[in-house]
């Protein structure tokens, strides 16, 4: 699940910056954010696969200008943070340790992977990949031993470009303190920010900070009301922190144990469980333009299903079952002509035969294409053409019918490889009808074998008038002078198969025949309709990087897999 979070949101990203993707901007960096924080959750469950073998961890947040590092020093005890009345001052996550050690933290590099660690003297504005690193020299009574990080704001205009780094703060921390004011407590990005979080269930206290005190009265129960409705529940604590431009706020005695409160309910929580509560609300949003692109892959393997079925409908119909077309059965009874001559003789009579007719046969070859013509050959070429026709009328009416980028794509990729797609048909149509003769000469041995068990329709056969005009036409054949079509219409080679068909060995005959239809047509279909399917359905394979998300439907399903919690949560490794 983590790896394929992480191969999703590149692609996203991807498409962004190619100016391919067709979000609008806001859904597409809300979807971004949820990948990153459902990233960053999964990321920290590898890391520290028992939540309670690193340090707790507090994370202040809150919009720009409510006073995030002023609470940070006053939860400190000590000013570590660096305050200041410019919006946007604070760029980096900035960890304090408060009675924590750094080799309790060493955990932080994996986690935060291109994101380096620095002191906090060391941080600069013009570098983002980075979180600072500092230790607390008090020892403060408000707060547990933890690691206390400041974190920069989320409604900046270039809150965007250090978005990551919050997120990442944001999925490590076990409990939240919310700063807000009250000229922002109401804003949008504020609850937007904590409908984000609110699957992970994290304990907050929310600070309402740079109050006086008549307004405590009627802001606290509005908080504590936008809360229920977005979580269910009241929040774990909402505390004052007064105005006074002479003193720094103080901490209210009667929240002096607030945080100590909420760690302890913070390592009670099952983090595999937020995790699959986390990716399945958002699941659907972030994969649904994955889905509309398989989608279009797979009515793209329909049209090449559905046009195949046509030109094999059309291939029995016009050859198999058009008994002045279907020519190869034909060509076994002219090839058993050869193999009913008196025994011991065949094969000394057809070498003979050859060489007599070489000059024949060189002199037809001389004009350029053998004269032994066949109406197979040319029906499927046409077959494989307008196959390719129907297809791209398919593709024009689909990107009218359903406006997705992919089609158009697959008519463009259509367009360019048409030519060497009907070159490369033709080419194994050509093969496959050289190749299919094996299969003609098996049908004319096993009507061979019938008519030795039977002497006297076989000597009938070679003693008739019909067998010498016959054998006439098939050496002729067999050398080049004929075609198959020409053969097939031949007075003589009808009475041939009549005279068969009409013998005893009648039902045998026509069941060589059908089984020899029945192999022409799955060894058409096989193997030049299944060579030009396999070539069409990887036409998407070839689809951009910078224009598609490019992830297959065993890769969706794969992750969709992994998504169901166990009894104990989500399943991501």
């Amino acid at each position: 699940m983590l790896k394929f979070i992480q191969h999703l949101r590149e692609r996203y990203q991807a498409l962004e910056a190619h100016g391919q993707s067709t979000i609008p901007e806001e859904v597409y960096q809300a979807r971004i954010n949820q990948q990153i924080l459902a990233e960053a959750y999964l990321k920290r469950l590898v890391v520290w696969p028992d939540d309670s073998a690193r340090p707790l961890q507090i994370a202040v947040v809150g919009p720009t200008q409510v006073g995030k590092s002023t609470v940070v020093n006053l939860l400190l005890q000590q000013t570590i943070a660096v305050v200041s009345p410019l919006a946007g001052y604070t760029v980096h996550a900035q960890a304090v340790l408060h009675q924590v050690t750094e080799p309790e933290c060493a955990g932080f590099a994996q986690y935060f992977g291109r994101f380096q660690q620095l002191p906090l003297a060391a941080l600069n504005p013009g570098r983002l990949d980075a979180y600072g690193l500092g230790i607390s020299t008090a020892n403060s009574p408000i707060l547990p031993a933890c690691v206390l990080w400041d974190t920069p704001d989320f409604d900046s205009i270039n809150s965007v470009a250090y978005q990551e780094g919050l997120l990442r703060t944001l999925a490590l921390a076990d409990v939240l303190v919310l700063v807000v004011s009250k000229e922002k407590y109401a804003d949008l990005s504020v609850w937007r920010m904590l409908e984000l979080l609110a699957p992970l269930q994290q304990p907050t206290l929310i600070c309402l900070n740079k109050l006086k005190p008549d307004m405590e009265k009627a802001l606290l129960p509005d908080i504590a009301s936008r809360w229920h409705a977005l979580h269910g529940h009241q929040p774990d604590a909402v505390l004052p922190l007064y105005y006074d431009i002479q003193h720094s706020p103080e901490w209210p005695q009667d929240h002096a144990d607030s945080l100590m409160r909420l760690a302890r309910k913070a390592r009670g929580k099952t983090p595999e469980h937020h995790a699959a509560k986390l990716i399945q609300r958002h699941w659907d949003d972030w994969v649904a333009p994955v889905r509309a692109e398989i989608k279009v892959r797979e009515h793209w393997q329909a049209l090449i299903d559905t046009a195949i079925e046509h030109a094999m409908s059309d291939y029995q119909q016009r050859f198999l079952n058009r008994p002045d077309h279907y020519e190869t059965f034909q060509s076994a009874i002219a090839t058993l002509l050869v193999l009913i001559e008196v025994p011991g003789f065949a094969t000394w009579v057809a070498n003979t035969r050859r060489v007599l007719t070489w000059p024949m046969r060189r002199l037809f070859g001389s004009f350029g294409k053998h004269r032994q013509t066949t109406q197979e050959l040319p029906l499927l070429a046409q077959l494989g053409e307008h196959l390719l026709m129907e297809l791209n009328d398919c593709l024009l009416e689909r990107q009218e019918q359903q406006p997705h980028h992919g089609w158009q794509a697959l008519a463009s990729r259509l367009r360019q490889q048409r030519t060497a797609l009907n070159n490369a048909f033709q080419d194994e149509a050509v093969q496959y009808h050289a190749e299919f003769q094996s299969e003609i000469d098996q049908a004319a041995r096993q009507l061979h074998q019938h008519l030795q068990q039977h002497p006297m329709l076989l000597n009938g056969l070679r003693a008739t008038r019909l067998t010498t005009d016959a054998a006439a036409l098939a050496l002729t054949f067999h050398a080049g002078g004929i075609g198959l079509h020409d053969l097939l219409l031949a007075p003589a080679m009808l009475s041939i198969t009549s005279y068969l068909t009409e013998s005893i060995l009648g039902s045998r005959v026509y069941s060589i025949e059908a089984n020899l239809k029945r192999k022409q047509r799955e060894t058409v279909e096989q193997r030049l309709f299944g060579m030009l399917r396999e070539q069409l359905g990887q036409l998407p394979d070839a689809f951009p990087d910078t224009a598609f998300f490019n992830l297959t439907a065993a890769q969706l399903s794969d992750a969709q897999a992994h998504l169901p919690s166990k009894k104990h949560g989500l399943r991501i490794l």
